[in-house]
């Protein structure tokens, strides 16, 4: 029997270069498959403009848009059963876009003041970036005010605990979408008006949600959970518990009490701002006091004191308080705003009065 005829060196060159074409193929091919889009969520609506295309739109909002899968995955959403006929859409035709398939990109929160005591892995300084799930926290002196790239603000009163979840801004809104996390404690915000599609505005507590789209509230969140107020003061707050067994709209001088396991209690009328002294409450010894006109509704009363002439300075103490009698703390000689609200018996803090002092102890009088 004949010996098999050996193998020829350029046979063996050449089948060597195919397997490295085989194999560099299969990688390029590998790396071209783009990840799969996650399943749709909620649609926004895209409203089309002269010249648009779904292949543009894609390339233009949604997460690797520019991959071929995902413009076509954009097309079969929308019941295009070809791209010849994506490309003829027409101005003004409603696109349905899933919001969990727009890019996004984060949107900065920084520190616009922070005064008193403060707990941060990092130094919170003003102008400072707030990192995602960076936690701060506030002593019973601490104030930190943060603020959006939209104008909006959120001012973490002293003894609270809270983090940002996120802020990102996708294509179709000019207001960032933004999720906070208040642990304990309390949080004012002012929230300009969100424009465009899916640009909120929450604050999340261990056992309700207050999700806005342009108001001035106010959220308290009890230590361990127990439960989270709201109060109204401009616009509209959705309010709603973690367990999805009720949902709320409260409206403007309206209020909401959450309480684990249950359900928003239905919105209440905030108490009215208490009657205090008029113009500038002058305190030339130490423990001097004011008293105030009873408040109807109110059990307890908030107080604070920051410095300076106007509202809203870096916060010196506050406390609350059952008595109308507004018993002064040892302060140092200077200016003060003062401020006072009714507190009712669901925990949900009213208007709020306020008025300077001038401290002035042991000065002569003239």
């Amino acid at each position: 029997m004949p010996a098999p005829a050996p193998e020829s060196p350029i046979m063996n060159a050449s089948l060597l270069r195919l397997l490295i074409c085989c194999a560099l193929l299969a990688t390029a091919a590998a790396h071209a498959q783009p990840a799969p889009l996650p399943p749709p969520a909620d649609d926004l609506p895209y409203v089309a403009k002269p010249g648009d295309t779904m292949i543009g739109i894609a390339r233009r909002l949604l997460i690797d848009g520019r991959l071929p899968a995902v413009q076509r995955a954009l097309q079969q959403h929308n019941g295009f059963e070809s791209e010849k006929d994506a490309d003829r859409i027409g101005p003004g035709r409603t696109v349905r876009i899933p919001s969990n398939w727009l890019r996004s990109e984060n949107a900065r929160v920084v520190v616009a003041s922070a005064s008193g005591e403060i707990r941060s892995p990092a130094p919170l300084k003003a102008g400072a970036a707030l990192a995602p799930g960076q936690e701060i926290g506030t002593g019973k002196t601490g104030q930190v005010v943060l603020k959006l790239t939209d104008g909006s603000t959120l001012t973490l009163k002293p003894g609270s605990t809270m983090s940002m979840e996120r802020s990102a801004k996708t294509p179709l809104s000019a207001t960032p979408d933004t999720v906070f996390n208040l642990t304990s404690g309390r949080a004012e915000t002012e929230v300009v008006k969100r424009t465009g599609s899916g640009a909120r505005f929450e604050i999340r507590t261990p056992v309700a949600v207050a999700a806005v789209r342009g108001t001035r509230f106010r959220v308290s969140a009890a230590e361990g959970g127990a439960c989270m107020t709201s109060e109204v003061l401009e616009g509209r707050v959705e309010v709603a518990d973690t367990g999805k067994l009720g949902r709320v709209s409260v409206d403007k001088d309206f209020g909401t009490r959450t309480n684990a396991g249950a359900a928003p209690v239905e919105p209440r009328r905030l108490l009215e701002a208490p009657r205090l002294w008029g113009g500038n409450w002058l305190a030339r010894k130490p423990g001097a006091s004011m008293r105030m006109l009873t408040l109807k509704g109110a059990v307890r009363y908030r107080v604070a004191i920051s410095q300076g002439r106007e509202r809203g300075g870096p916060v010196v103490v506050e406390w609350d308080t059952p008595s109308v009698d507004l018993v002064l703390p040892e302060l140092s000689n200077g200016e003060y705003f003062i401020t006072v609200r009714g507190i009712d018996d669901l925990a949900l803090e009213g208007r709020e009065s306020g008025s300077q002092l001038t401290v002035q102890i042991g000065a002569p009088q003239s």
